[in-house]
């Protein structure tokens, strides 16, 4: 039985990692600023925050193992700064391994928060600490919220950035995968994991809706002209990986499990 800190773990990623390491008989904790956060049974909330460098001694405490998944896109400076502390608190409070979940792509940065994830990247690769970092596509349900942000308009019109291709994989798989590189002796950067296909924005939102029994009009529009997210950066080969097709659910799979539940009575 491991004692586990998964840093967000009340995020998509952090909650499977959880409810895996309990059905596994482990022991998770988790660090959230939310003291009110409600946690499975079997897993210890711990108060603090990474931002603030708060709370990190105690949640680290007797742990052998940190899985590291909390990020802020909006203020990526600060992860590179929490993640530092957080490095240096597990190495001297005895932590034996080190695990962190990055991005496919962001060695070939074209967005700001690529480039923090590359540096972070490097801050666990210089730790002392035993470690290894994983590196995946994007998650269905993060692009999922993604396309539910884009539309349909008043008109019923979604505008689709223009040639965005992307290959998402499930969370559930790429908790899997972490918790194998936990258990694991391997160190360094994995072998990158994908979904199972390659599809076209156009093709992933046209499913997202077919699944959820809605329609609408699709409008292709140059992909730097929808600010916010870094849906340029997704157009090129950087954000794929057809070599490592780790993932078995398929976007249409994902589509149609979760439209099922929200057409639920």
């Amino acid at each position: 039985m491991a004692t586990v800190l998964v840093t967000g773990g009340t995020g998509d990623l952090g909650r499977s990692l959880v409810r895996k390491l309990i059905q596994e008989g482990d022991v998770p904790r988790i660090l959230s600023r939310n003291t009110n956060a409600t946690v499975p049974a079997g897993a210890k909330l711990f108060p603090g925050d990474l931002a603030n460098q708060t709370g990190i001694t105690n949640a680290t405490d007797g742990a052998q193992f940190v899985i590291h998944c909390a990020s802020n896109p909006l203020k990526p400076t600060e992860d590179l700064e929490a993640t530092r502390t957080l490095l240096e608190t597990a190495a001297r409070q005895g932590v034996q391994r080190f695990i962190y979940i990055s991005i496919v792509g962001v060695d070939r940065p074209s967005h700001p928060y690529y480039e923090l994830k590359r540096k972070v990247e490097q801050l666990v690769d210089d730790s002392p600490l035993s470690s290894a970092t994983l590196r995946a596509t994007q998650f269905h349900s993060f692009v999922a919220g993604l396309i539910q942000k884009l539309g349909p308009s008043p008109s019923n019109e979604i505008l689709v950035p223009a040639g965005v291709r992307l290959q998402t994989i499930e969370t559930e798989e790429v908790g899997h995968r972490l918790l194998e590189l936990m258990r694991s002796p391997q160190t360094g950067r994995a072998e990158d994991i994908g979904g199972p296909e390659i599809l076209s924005l156009e093709e992933m939102v046209t499913d997202y809706l077919s699944a959820r029994g809605r329609h609408a009009t699709l409008r292709s529009v140059p992909a730097d002209s929808i600010p916010g997210l870094p849906w340029h950066a997704w157009t090129g080969e950087a954000q794929l990986c057809p070599k490592h097709r780790y993932g078995r659910i398929t976007w249409r799979e994902f589509n149609e499990r979760e439209g099922a539940v929200k057409r639920l009575p």
